[in-house]
């Protein structure tokens, strides 16, 4: 029921639209044509009215020419009113309004309404009139009026006009029902018109639209078989036509598009695939990772770009990415360009030179390696940038400690290759003196001179041991000692020798005192820092030692510069009050050579010598200074659970006899100890080199009670020559002397069969107790 009536209201609604279109076309037909009739009516009743109004007038033309001649008030007085006037009553019933006399000028001479004579009647008409001297009929407010010249015999211009006026009742009587007969007829045409176009309309237009609306309707619910219903209306079946076209086509949009759908869900569904894995990648992996668009503002960052830089992602997407990226450089803090504009310019990969520092959010300073990469589309276009980086902080640490540790055994290496030779010069000088010490007379002068050069080589050769300490090439001497002992020692004879005004403060207070470690070395170590911080206060000052015990855990270990293992040891600190050491000065303090000192006031291996001592013993040496505040070094040595043994050093002159063989290449060393060894009563038999020394042995093995062997010499050095011996002669005694021995080297030799090790330059005491205990066996 609902879709009839609205199929009727659909019909009606076009009926009624297609019939005002087709009123509104005739209304202006049917209003001509009302005009054009009323037009004849009304010309049809004025050609009436004027035949009628001529055969009244001529009875009065006649009576209004004779007079003429008269002025108008004579002419009323003459009788014109009454004339009108009886003319009046005789045709009144014929319609007849008003008859009057209207002279040349215009003013009402005689006329049956009394009120008009002598006013000036129909102006307009009047004009006209005046000029054509011709019969006119209008239609006036009150009835039509029409005006007949009257001539004179004796005059050819009008001596006056008769008016006579007809009743419009009639004719606007006949205009009324022309009116309404034309309006009844058109309402009447325009009702049949709605009726039988609604009809056609229904049947032919609204019947098969609203089929083809149910079907698109349908087609639009999705049922993809519904087709057109067949007009016979042209214009219909074309829209029908149109429609089925229309309808194929859907069909076939429907299923392109369905299949777009399809593609569009899975490019949708792999997209959020690839997405989901790329965050789930940038996430995972290990280096900061910020993206960015041609413009530089960040579009994507993972957590380890968010921990470094201190931004998270949702502060920092749409920054443009120089405030959330800032790098400086490491060694100045100069500010440096981030690499995206040079990526987005060249197209390439850049990458960020060393010493680069990322300053995060914080203010943190992290030591940064990055690269920066293009991101293309497609077309090969770059659409962004993505910069990788990483914190290198700890890397860049271990490789500057990896520099200054082959920078140190590169100067380690030179100062063991100087020292050899360097001890084979002080040794003979040393040797030499000591003999000369035997043949200078009592003079004064002479003991003073001879006690000079005496004190020169043991400087000189305190800084080869400065040296070879450093380079951790000097044979140590490996037993429990109590370092506060030494530290008391050094403490004693710094009060000797420093400037008064400096006052040394004490306070060990570590239960823990005993370490493994060369009591002569350590104690050199005290003094070369305690000695420091007295240049350091050339106006006095204080120096502070103090000794605690600590444990260092692991991960202090494994951050640390030097090679230590986790677990008890003792603090000794030694501060002073002095100047300070310049910022840019700490890194380079144990540098061999180097010093701040003025020129003769230092040589640069105090601290050299210091380091090389901390890092023989295991331990760790740490400094922190300010300008003008003072500086503190921290030495921390591994503590040793035995007891401390004591140590003795008072060497004496021992003499003996027997042959010893003396293979030396230096021929001032070689000289020296033969005279020392004879002066001692030894019988002794010289060789140049290694290869002449086993030459000599080969002859007469039995011979020799002892060989001093020098250690490195050309042709056979000093390790062969002692193997070849072995080999002759197994319970041979060998002596090694060397200026510049290898631990490992000695070691083994020691393994072998080598009785004793004597470092030069020695003194004569030295030697003759090494022979005495080498022959004697103890």
């Amino acid at each position: 029921m609902d879709n009839k009536i609205n199929k009727r209201n659909s019909s009606l609604k076009l009926g009624t639209k297609v019939t005002l279109c087709v009123g509104i076309v005739q209304i202006p037909i049917f209003i001509i044509a009302a005009i054009l009739h009323i037009q004849t009516i009304r010309d049809d009743f004025l050609e009436t009215v004027k035949w009628r109004s001529q055969t009244i007038a001529q009875s009065l033309q006649g009576r209004v020419a004779d007079l003429s001649s008269y002025s108008p008030k004579m002419q009323r007085t003459l009788g014109l009113n009454v004339d009108c006037q009886v003319l009046l009553d005789h045709n009144k019933n014929n319609g007849f309004k008003h008859i009057g006399v209207i002279g040349s000028d215009g003013k009402v001479i005689a006329h049956t309404d009394s009120e008009l004579i002598g006013t000036v009647e129909h102006k307009g008409i009047w004009k006209k009139v005046a000029v054509s001297f011709t019969t006119t009929a209008n239609l006036g407010k009150k009835a039509y009026d029409t005006l007949f010249p009257v001539f004179s015999k004796t005059e050819s211009l009008p001596v006056a006009y008769i008016d006579i006026g007809f009743s419009r009742k009639n004719v606007d009587d006949k205009i009324r029902n022309a009116i309404i007969y034309t309006v009844g007829f058109f309402f009447t045409f325009l009702l049949l018109s709605f009726i039988l176009i609604s009809w056609l309309l229904r049947r032919y237009v609204t019947h098969p639209i609203v089929e083809l609306s149910k079907a698109a309707v349908l087609l639009a619910g999705g049922d993809k078989e519904t087709g057109a219903v067949n007009s016979k209306l042209d214009e219909v079946s074309l829209l029908q036509d149109s429609f089925q076209y229309m309808s194929d086509a859907i069909k076939k949009q429907i299923n392109e598009l369905n299949k777009e759908i399809y593609d569009r869900k899975e490019a949708e569904h792999m997209l959020s695939k690839s997405e989901k894995n790329l965050r789930v990648t940038l996430d995972s992996i290990g280096d900061a990772v910020i993206a960015t668009d041609t413009q530089g503002l960040i579009t994507r960052m993972n957590p380890v770009a968010e921990e470094l830089t201190g931004w998270c992602y949702k502060d920092a997407v749409g920054k443009p990415l120089d405030d959330v990226f800032i790098i400086v450089n490491a060694l100045n803090d100069e500010k440096v360009e981030s690499p995206v504009k040079k990526v987005l310019a060249t197209g390439e990969i850049v990458g960020l030179a060393n010493h680069t520092a990322l300053i995060a959010k914080d203010g943190t300073k992290i030591q940064i390696a990055d690269s920066g990469a293009p991101i293309q589309d497609d077309s090969g276009n770059v659409a962004g940038v993505v910069l990788v980086f990483r914190d290198v902080t700890e890397e860049y640490a271990l490789q500057e400690r990896l520099r200054q540790s082959e920078k140190m055994d590169a100067i380690g290496q030179l100062a063991g290759g100087v020292a050899h030779d360097f001890n084979n010069v002080l040794a003979g000088i040393l040797g030499a003196a000591e003999l000369l010490g035997n043949y200078t007379s009592k003079e004064e002068k002479a003991l003073k001179l001879h006690k000079m050069i005496i004190e020169s080589v043991d400087r000189a050769a305190g800084l080869t041991q400065k040296l070879l300490i450093f380079a951790r090439k000097q044979t140590t001497v490996s037993t429990s000692i109590d370092v506060h002992k030494y530290i008391d020692e050094a403490v004693a004879l710094l009060d000797s020798t420093i400037d008064k005004r400096i006052k040394i403060e004490v306070n060990l207070v570590a239960s823990n005192s005993t370490v493994i470690g060369d009591p002569s070395q350590l104690q050199s170590a005290f003094l070369n820092l305690a000695i420091n911080a007295s240049h350091a206060m050339p106006t006095g000052g204080v120096i502070s030692i103090k000794s605690s015990n600590v444990t260092l855990d692991k991960v202090y270990c494994e951050t640390s510069n030097f090679d230590i293992a986790p677990g008890p040891y003792i603090d000794i600190e030694i501060r002073d009050t002095g100047k300070g050491i310049d910022k840019q000065d700490l890194p380079r303090i144990f540098e061999p050579f180097f010093t701040t000192k003025e020129q003769g006031e230092g040589t640069g291996l105090g601290l050299a010598a210091v380091f090389g001592t901390v890092q023989e013993h295991c331990g760790v040496i740490n400094v922190y200074s300010e300008i003008g505040k003072g500086t503190s070094f921290h030495i921390y040595f591994p503590l040793s659970e035995s007891e401390a043994e004591t140590v003795e050093n008072n060497p004496i002159l021992i003499h003996g006899e027997g042959n010893i063989l003396l293979i030396e290449d230096e021929p001032g060393m070689r000289l020296t100890a033969d005279m020392i060894l004879k002066d001692l009563g030894y019988n002794v038999i010289l060789a140049e080199n290694g290869k002449e020394g086993l030459k000599i042995f080969k002859e007469a093995p039995d011979r020799y009670d002892l060989i001093l062997l020098d250690m490195i010499m050309p042709e056979m050095n000093g390790s062969d020559c002692f193997y070849e011996i072995k080999k002759i002669r197994p319970d041979m005694k060998v002596i090694l002397s060397s200026g510049f021995t290898r631990e490992e080297e000695l070691k083994e030799m020691k393994n072998k069969g080598l009785t004793a090790f004597v470092s030069k330059p020695f003194r004569s005491t030295e030697i003759s107790q090494a022979v005495h205990n080498a022959l004697c066996g103890s």
